[in-house]
């Protein structure tokens, strides 16, 4: 091989080294993440999933999915007021109680300036007690009609080999400062039984009126320096 040929192959093979180990949970301290690091955690790491939900609402002439990476509670939208009863919604499902996702977080009000550093670190060591799954949308109009209480028996958590369900203790709704409803937190108790060692994925299920949301996180890749993230 020529020379030229070995050095483009070795320059290939850096940039693809450099694009496996780019992940900033994979090792990167939470008080070295940049803001871009923050952006990659709550928009397209396994923690978070977009599923379109079809005859959901939407606002008129809304297309794109929301950008959770601006929330204070991972995600700010204000609802649009015009409201089309037809065509799909985007829905972004994020694993809000992982130590990776509240990292991000808080991680983003220090760059922000609106959190102490030393205020992350005891943020983090406060670990949930429950699974905690955020759902946003550009719309949330059916929720703020409906109420807390009737997603109750709209859904559940499963896992993928065991078929056991969890069903949630209770949801609660995140509001803007006029009381518009923003996002929905659905709680789910720690059932260790229910995801043993041996599941390879756990299903997040939603019923939205007459839609139905659908997606399977992927435990396998959920993992940070300190093992698996929920």
């Amino acid at each position: 091989m020529r020379k030229t040929e070995v050095l483009l192959a070795l320059s290939l093979f850096a940039g693809i080294s450099a694009l496996a180990g780019g992940d900033p949970w994979e090792g990167k301290p939470y008080a070295q993440w940049t803001e871009q690091d923050v952006a990659v955690v709550l928009q397209t790491s396994p923690w978070v999933k977009t599923v379109a939900a079809v005859d959901a609402w939407r606002p008129m002439g809304s297309h794109a999915a929301l950008d959770i990476s601006q929330d204070p509670h991972v995600g700010t939208a204000q609802a649009d007021s015009a409201i089309h009863p037809t065509g799909p919604q985007r829905y972004n499902i994020l694993w809000g109680s992982a130590r990776t996702v509240r990292a991000a977080t808080m991680r983003r009000a220090v760059l922000k300036g609106t959190m102490k550093q030393e205020d992350l670190e005891k943020g983090i060591a406060r670990v949930p007690g429950e699974y905690m799954i955020l759902v946003k949308a550009q719309d949330m109009t059916i929720f703020q009609q409906r109420g807390e209480t009737a997603f109750m028996n709209a859904t559940f958590l499963q896992a993928k080999k065991n078929k056991q369900k969890i069903l949630p203790s209770h949801v609660a709704f995140i509001r803007s400062a006029d009381q518009t409803v923003t996002g929905a937190v659905f709680y789910f108790p720690k059932m260790e039984a229910a995801i043993s060692s041996g599941e390879k994925e756990i299903d997040f299920y939603l019923q939205i009126g007459e839609s139905k949301l659908l997606t399977g996180f992927d435990l396998r890749k959920m993992v940070d320096s300190q093992g698996l993230d929920l």
